[in-house]
């Protein structure tokens, strides 16, 4: 689950095991998330959830591309 979302750009280990201690485990469940529910996690803010979904996103468009 970590090695997964260390791949979206600004996601080091340190917040990947956070999103997955609050239960986001998968690249897909980033994209679906609104910024409010990710910015309460340690480490990350309003700025930073909306940038890592944004980065979710363009990943996962490039993985459908595949």
């Amino acid at each position: 689950m970590i090695e997964e979302l260390v791949r979206v750009r600004g996601i080091g280990p340190t917040a990947a095991e956070r999103l997955v201690n609050a239960g986001v485990k998968t690249i897909e469940e980033i994209a679906k998330s609104k910024p409010e529910q990710l910015a309460w996690i340690k480490g990350i803010g309003m700025l930073s959830a909306n940038k890592i979904i944004e980065n979710a996103l363009e990943l996962l468009k490039q993985l459908l591309q595949i």
